[in-house]
């Protein structure tokens, strides 16, 4: 089987890139140092080379396999979900998803991170959304070096440096919990380690105190006389029965929640310091 899967790899790298004779020669001898069935699924994920991960699977192996890596000093494990998610290999992704091999919130073992995580860290909106999709949890403990944390935590280490307001914004604009702690987060050991990213951490911060402001008025308009309640609406020119329904629902909601239902809260493609007027409309 390890042979198969070789050459049906080196017959779709070959297809899928224009090889000179001596690019060829280089691939064969990467080939030639793969000696195990693990190792030839990974780099076939790595590359989203479905084919390789369908003759794998119909074949009857199972795709369970536990890959370990050491980073740092600590023990990661993954699993080919994982890296698909990692890699962006978006068809090797809806094979596992769409054919039941995998759930979307599959771990390697009880301490690992997720896939979705797994797209998070590595910028992969595209896999993130088909995670989401499939039922991914977007709240789900991720754990850094044994602990666990929320996910917001890898944006403010140094792999989401240089994409990190978009994915802030992405989990933002599907409900992301910000934890009460975020600051001591943001200010935590971990993410001061990593090189902190300050634009990330501001926005953040930021929507938390919206999350703060807007939770604190709506509470205080679910408190107040229903005279108390038209007056407001009517001196600001806010639709009552709309007021009323985000009242109901507001148990476990965050501005964050209400972003992704009304443009009229949108403010996720605005910057940080325009994020702050929201506040007028409702102190």
């Amino acid at each position: 089987m390890l042979e198969k899967l070789k050459k049906l790899f080196f017959e779709l790298y070959q297809e899928n890139n224009n090889l000179s004779e001596q690019e060829i020669l280089q691939l064969q001898k990467y080939l030639s140092k793969i000696i195990t069935l693990k190792d030839i699924m990974e780099v076939a994920v790595k590359n989203d080379f479905l084919p390789v991960i369908k003759c794998f699977v119909e074949s009857g192996y199972s795709p369970y396999f536990v890959i370990e890596n050491k980073i740092a000093g600590f023990k990661e494990t993954r699993n080919i979900l994982n890296i698909a998610a990692e890699e962006n290999s978006l068809n090797i992704i809806k094979y596992l998803l769409g054919n039941n091999i995998f759930i979307a919130d599959q771990r390697a073992s009880q301490e690992s991170i997720t896939p979705f995580h797994s797209a998070i860290e590595n910028g992969n909106i595209e896999a993130a959304e088909l995670l989401l999709k499939k039922g991914a949890d977007i709240n789900a403990e991720y754990f850094w070096h044994n602990n666990s944390y929320s996910i917001l935590l890898c944006l403010l280490i140094c792999k989401c440096n240089t994409y990190g307001l978009e994915i802030a914004k992405f989990l933002i604009k599907h409900g992301v919990n910000i934890p009460d702690n975020i600051r001591a987060l943001c200010s935590s050991i971990e993410a001061q380690k990593y090189h902190s990213n300050n634009i990330v951490e501001d926005f953040l911060l930021s929507v938390k105190k919206l999350d703060d402001l807007y939770n604190n008025f709506i509470n205080g308009y679910k408190t107040a006389s229903s005279e108390i309640q038209e007056a407001y609406c009517t001196r600001t020119g806010i639709d009552l029965t709309d007021l009323k329904e985000k009242s109901k629902s507001l148990n476990h909601s965050t501005i964050s929640d209400v972003n992704a239902e009304s443009e009229s809260i949108n403010m996720l493609g605005a910057t940080v310091d325009n994020q702050t007027n929201f506040t007028s409309l409702y102190i």
